[in-house]
């Protein structure tokens, strides 16, 4: 029995006067894959941005209720959401690579959390990071072109490869295979598989 990684509690949120999410109440447990299902618009986006507070961004947006990730409470005014996003990683619709190289939009964010101190674990955190999403045989002879660059298939796994390189205890995903081809999607589904694994 796996153990709640994510529980949220009487979760509300409004844009402005309009309510968007009445009362979530959902225990999220940690090594399993969790879909969300249901109508456009009915708030799947709304909650997962929730998670790692991302709708702190929308000026008119308000939530009440709790949310919390291993008994901590994500909504409280002195936590600090930049080590609540290191922890809590996140993947777009579309694919959003960074207008840097397939190297520096791996190495980013461990050299922001202080990861990778030196060139040789930048080196190993961007292999084996491209290695989780399946990206790394295909890339690995150009790592210093644009991510731009690369089909939509591939740059969604290397927005998938750049949110695995922090090692986050969460991934949300918000539909990460709509704008992709059967291929593609099974080859992020297989993934998705893999990421709930137990590391040893």
């Amino acid at each position: 029995m796996n153990n709640v990684k994510i529980k949220s509690k009487n979760l509300n949120v409004y844009y402005g006067e309009k309510q968007a999410l009445f009362n979530v109440n959902l225990d999220l447990n940690e090594k399993e894959v969790t879909a969300l299902i249901g109508p456009s618009g009915c708030g799947k986006s709304t909650f997962i941005r929730c998670i790692n507070r991302m709708n702190d961004v929308i000026d008119i947006c308000k939530v009440s209720g709790n949310i919390e990730i291993d008994g901590v409470e994500i909504n409280d005014k002195n936590l600090d959401v930049v080590s609540l996003r290191e922890r809590v990683g996140m993947v777009f619709q579309k694919p959003n690579p960074f207008p840097k190289s397939i190297y520096d939009n791996i190495s980013y964010g461990p050299k922001i959390h202080g990861k990778g101190e030196t060139k040789s674990e930048l080196d190993e955190i961007v292999e084996n990071s491209l290695k989780k999403a399946a990206l790394w045989e295909e890339v690995k002879d150009r790592l210093d072109e644009p991510g731009t660059g690369l089909s939509g298939g591939q740059q969604q796994r290397l927005c998938i490869a750049r949110a695995i390189s922090v090692n986050p205890e969460v991934i949300l995903m918000d539909e990460p295979c709509s704008a992709l081809d059967p291929i593609a999607t099974a080859k992020i589904e297989e993934l998705i598989d893999e990421l709930k694994k137990p590391t040893l």
